[in-house]
């Protein structure tokens, strides 16, 4: 699911960055995604059903729980998930031993309470901001979903979550990264209902249309204890999660497009200021443009033109160029000597590719005399250069 934020921008002089809010200070959240022996058999035949490897479904497990605490981005808090390392801690051995392994019929269960000691011990000397571990067992009846310690990102977070590999797994993990933040279940020790169904529910549903998106609570507890967490430091080692994805893909609006998006939306850069662009690319999935012709009695008539996007924000992959001789890289624009393509600073992707509404091409704009406005010269800066 992707996530989509939504700005209507009414009016010529109404800037995005005061329907939108200003960009909120970025936290990352370290995690070391473990399995093992066990994990990796039992996650393999559910992703060889469904045609893919494990490496390609926990990727794309973690790409979607990274995408479920971006959408507090809305809502002023802006934290990102990736993996340790960029990429995911697998070992053959065992980390479970017999000695917790329940049998029953052909299935063999664990209780999520030993698997988080053993983990535990097993962890140790390893370098995280939380270490999640998704076991080859399913949880025992009656236990929960899955178990965390609260309150210790920054001091060796841990997580286990029951192997369902579904939508609801995804919500497990979000819930139990949350957590590790310090984020208590709706209605414990604050005002949301519990049975609203957010993700910090304390029973989580997958049929409540809300079992995808943060509560108020949780978001205004973020907000209080993030800047607290000194480790959430965006400046580490690590790429993005969806940045890992990408590989290295020059070409901006082909990102936009392996993101689930149509292209760059050079709407959100307003009057060509892409100063940003290796800390977040923003990809539209539409542009509409519609214009009113609106009747007073003191003139004729006043032309009204409201500009509505729809797009989300991903960490640009290392190598797209951002400036001359520069490519983007951890979120900033560094030289880099295999980039010889020009640069313009103003318009560095072209026009964009897709108008929607009254006015559906950048030709017509131009035609038209709509370069004179702001809005139109920022959608298409190559036509009205």
């Amino acid at each position: 699911m992707p996530s989509l934020t939504k700005c209507a921008c009414l009016g010529l002089s109404v800037y995005l960055s005061l329907l939108c809010g200003s960009l909120a200070q970025e936290y990352v959240l370290e995690v070391l995604l473990v399995l093992d022996g066990p994990s990796q058999a039992r996650w393999s035949a559910e992703a060889q059903a469904a045609g893919n490897t494990v490496q390609e479904e926990a990727e794309s497990a973690m790409l979607e729980v990274n995408k479920l605490f971006r959408r507090m981005a809305t809502q002023g808090v802006d934290i990102a998930v990736r993996l340790v390392d960029n990429a995911i801690f697998y070992t053959d051995e065992a980390i479970l031993s017999d000695k917790i392994l329940h049998e029953k019929g052909k299935e063999t269960y664990v209780d999520p309470h030993e698997v988080l000691k053993v983990f535990n011990d097993w962890v140790k000397g390893k370098k995280f901001d939380v270490a999640l571990f998704i076991p080859g067992y399913i949880f025992l009846d009656d236990s929960p979903a899955g178990l965390a310690t609260r309150d210790t990102v920054c001091r060796k977070g841990l997580s286990v979550v029951n192997p369902t590999y579904d939508t609801s797994m995804l919500a497990i993990i979000a819930h139990e990264l949350g957590h590790n933040l310090g984020l208590r279940h709706d209605g414990e020790e604050n005002d949301c209902k519990g049975d609203d169904g957010y993700i910090m529910a304390p029973m989580h549903s997958s049929s409540h249309k809300n079992n995808l998106t943060w509560s108020s609570c949780s978001v205004d507890v973020l907000k209080t204890r993030l800047p607290t967490k000194t480790c959430l430091d965006p400046a580490d080692n690590t790429e993005d999660v969806e940045a890992a994805r990408f590989a290295r893909i020059v070409d901006a609006d082909e990102i936009c497009v392996r993101a689930d998006r149509k292209y760059v939306s050079r709407f959100a850069y307003k009057d060509g200021d892409y100063s940003n662009l290796c800390k977040e690319l923003s990809c539209e999935t539409a542009l509409k443009i519609k214009t009113e012709k609106k009747k007073f009695l003191f003139i004729t008539y006043r032309e009204d033109t409201t500009f509505t996007a729809e797009w989300t924000n991903i960490r640009p992959p290392p190598g797209l160029q951002c400036a001359s001789g520069k490519s983007c890289n951890k979120g900033h624009c560094v030289k880099d000597k295999s980039v010889k393509q020009s640069w313009d600073a103003k318009c560095p992707f072209g026009d964009s590719p897709y108008l929607e509404g009254d006015i559906k091409t950048c030709k017509d704009v131009k035609k038209k005399d709509k370069c004179k406005l702001s809005n139109y010269r920022s959608v298409c800066c190559r036509s009205c250069a």
